[in-house]
């Protein structure tokens, strides 16, 4: 595992970013059996096709740490301008958190754990679900419009007491693509941006 990084919205690149205080790593679909069986589930439980998903993100997190309050929309170079977005995520909570580390959404219009001493000062405030062994989390990132959602806005907390691990399916509207789609999609949109009158384009590489 190494450090967990966020995607550089002007380079493209993965970065290190005080967002996130983690470890992480990628699981590739059909990288074996159990991978497999795991994306199987997620396409069956969402009822979202499972070629959509990216690679399952597992993170470890320790006492102390966490990661701040984001969305998982993409605002990357090809995503919106494609018509593929981020349309939901699913955390599965791989084992129990003795204390903290909940998944807490800010945005949310109540907060129905305030005053409640068995969540963290970060996990009241707002709609928030506490880590146990074996249960998933599905919340989608787009209204039904296709606009994004800003009340999927969420934090995870950090862990007080134990340690936390998760995985992470992030699901997007359509067919996740290939590398070789990618440049194909970048000259798309080059093209079409210049047949549009637009003399210049800069994407990231």
């Amino acid at each position: 595992m190494k450090d967990a990084t966020v995607l550089n919205k002007t380079t493209g690149i993965e970065t290190p970013n005080s967002l996130r205080h983690n470890k992480e790593t990628h699981l590739q679909v059909g990288q074996d059996e159990i991978v497999n069986k795991i994306e199987f589930r997620i396409s069956r439980y969402t009822f979202l096709p499972g070629p959509n998903g990216e690679p399952l993100h597992v993170m470890y997190t320790t006492p102390g740490h966490g990661y701040e309050a984001h969305t998982d929309w993409l605002e990357d170079w090809w995503h919106p301008q494609l018509g593929n977005e981020r349309i939901a995520t699913v955390i599965m909570y791989l084992n129990d958190v003795a204390e903290g580390g909940e998944t807490v959404f800010p945005n949310s219009t109540t907060q129905p754990h305030k005053g409640n001493a068995a969540y963290s000062t970060c996990g009241q405030k707002g709609v928030s679900v506490k880590p146990k062994k074996g249960d998933a989390l599905m919340f989608y990132n787009l209204l039904e419009n296709g606009r994004t959602d800003g009340t999927s806005l969420h934090q995870g907390c950090p862990v007080i007491k134990g340690d936390k691990w998760t995985a992470t399916k992030r699901i997007l509207v359509n067919r996740r693509p290939v590398e070789d789609s990618v440049a194909a999609f970048r000259q798309a949109i080059t093209s079409n941006m210049m047949a549009q009158g637009v003399k210049s384009l800069t994407v990231a590489p």
